[in-house]
């Protein structure tokens, strides 16, 4: 049986030497490199199974050397893990859009390197297809924290109690997510109650048992409370829990952590439509391309991608500009508005609260835009059509016959 080769690249020797040995041991055929550029006189025509690269090295950098394999057909599938100690978003972000598959931080766990690597060959191998049933799933990102992506997901979805939709949330915000403690709930499971359930025998009735039911009919399924719960939960327990949630719904909502991890990346697979939420500001709009330009290398199409601007502060980066800065056209922007996150805090969306107000309204029409299938690319500046309601907090009299006016048809 043929050995898996793996090429090991890192500027210090002692660790090319501990991760050889380990991985020799574990029936890998491991080939060494200093830097970059060894590696690329290493790969030349006959490139290895799967690429291990740390980020920071003399002459030729993971990210660059990343970037020359994507760029050249011989290598442009080549499975490739980076390593870095380098832990920021940013860092993060960069190697994801040179074109890397997955990431570790040092100092790194070789366990857990070796089921990145046979994880990396398993989905080369047999891409798995995202589950189809009744249910649309809508997964929710954001390059840069405290952009308020969970208060927009918990209203998107609360202002669709109104129609007989079955919804659900799915936290999958790990390790922390609080989708439920914004709907003032206190579920008694969550997903670390399925972590050990084989992922094949995942259904309705096993997400029913972990469920926490909402007063505006929402299901939601809880993130673990406990960050060592959180690491139990796999892709594949996420991508099970949303194919269970997708046969015995009309909608599944996703919230997802601001890190490509096994949840994450099982989260976009799956997704119908993605939600990138983004802030008025430059570094979150910068970051913002970076996850869009991740999104494409990852496949997503353009037309499952929508964009949403929550306004966090009074001030900040114009709509016009931030349309210049994403390059698109069409963006949900959120006005700022203080009752939105007293509501949060108080555990109640704003459009079942108060309803009334601009925020809400807008708040409405971004659940309206998400839930309709086969219009991705229809959505054209919903921002605007809330005319003069973006920069200020203002009550409507009659919100609802506003919200239907302002729909996009």
């Amino acid at each position: 049986m043929t050995r898996t080769s793996v090429l090991f690249v890192d500027d210090e020797d002692h660790i090319r030497k501990a991760v050889a040995t380990y991985l020799d041991r574990r029936g890998y055929d491991v080939s060494l490199a200093g830097d970059g550029e060894e590696a690329m006189r290493a790969i030349g025509a006959n490139p290895p199974d799967v690429l291990v690269t740390d980020v920071m090295m003399p002459r030729m950098d993971g990210i660059e050397l990343t970037r020359r394999l994507r760029a050249d057909a011989r290598t442009a599938a080549l499975p490739i893990l980076m390593l870095s100690a380098r832990k920021q978003d940013e860092a993060f972000l960069a190697g994801y859009s040179a074109g890397a598959d997955d990431y570790v931080a040092k100092p790194v766990q070789l366990s857990v390197l070796t089921a990145k690597i046979d994880a990396l060959l398993r989905r080369r191998a047999a891409p798995a297809a995202a589950p189809r049933g009744r249910g649309r799933v809508i997964t929710f990102l954001h390059a840069k924290g405290g952009v308020g992506t969970t208060t927009l997901l918990v209203n998107a979805a609360a202002s669709l109690s109104k129609f007989p939709v079955r919804s659900y949330i799915i936290d999958a915000s790990l390790p922390l997510g609080d989708a439920a403690l914004q709907l003032d709930l206190e579920p008694t499971h969550s997903l670390a109650d399925i972590a050990e359930f084989d992922p094949r025998s995942i259904d309705a009735t096993v997400l029913g048992q972990i469920t926490t039911r909402h007063a505006s009919g929402l299901r939601v399924v809880a993130a673990p409370k406990s960050p060592i719960d959180a690491d139990r939960i796999t892709g594949a327990i996420v991508r099970a829990t949303i194919a269970a949630a997708v046969a015995d719904s009309d909608i599944v909502w996703i919230d997802t952590a601001c890190a490509f991890n096994e949840a994450t990346l099982a989260a976009i697979d799956c997704a119908d439509v993605v939600c990138v939420v983004t802030a008025p500001h430059v570094s979150s709009l910068r970051a913002t391309r970076q996850l869009l330009d991740v999104l494409k290398r990852m496949d997503v199409s353009r037309d499952r991608v929508h964009i949403a601007v929550s306004r966090t502060t009074p001030r900040g980066v114009e709509d016009d500009q931030i349309r210049a800065i994403l390059d698109v056209a069409s963006t949900v922007i959120v006005p700022y508005s203080d009752p939105l996150w007293t509501s949060q805090d108080e555990g109640r969306p704003i459009v079942l609260s108060r309803p009334e107000t601009s925020v809400a309204v807008a708040l409405c029409l971004l659940g309206e835009e998400l839930r309709r299938p086969g219009e991705e690319t229809r959505g054209a500046n919903v921002g605007d059509r809330v005319e003069g309601l973006v920069h200020s907090e203002v009550v409507l009299p009659d919100a609802e016959m506003r919200a239907r006016e302002l729909r996009v048809s």
